[in-house]
């Protein structure tokens, strides 16, 4: 197999720019997967406020209810 002259340099150019368009994938990929992250965050903060109030109802309706028997019973 004969090598063109300056073949090595086009061999070098060719992975170069192979090289720098997988670089250029991976960091959009990468910042995909940031913002996916940031979704991911916010979901877990919105359903652990969702949990804290509901929370705070059903542990309001318990008490609500044993004061409405003290009243009801006159304990």
């Amino acid at each position: 197999m004969d090598i063109p002259k300056n073949g090595a340099k086009y061999d070098w150019i060719e992975y170069r720019a192979l090289v720098l368009d997988k670089l250029d994938n991976l960091d959009e990929r990468a910042d995909g997967l940031l913002d996916e992250q940031i979704k991911i965050r916010l979901d877990i903060r919105e359903l652990k406020v969702r949990a804290a109030v509901w929370g705070g109802v059903a542990g309001g309706l318990i008490g609500l209810v044993g004061i409405v028997l003290q009243y009801i019973l006159g304990l």
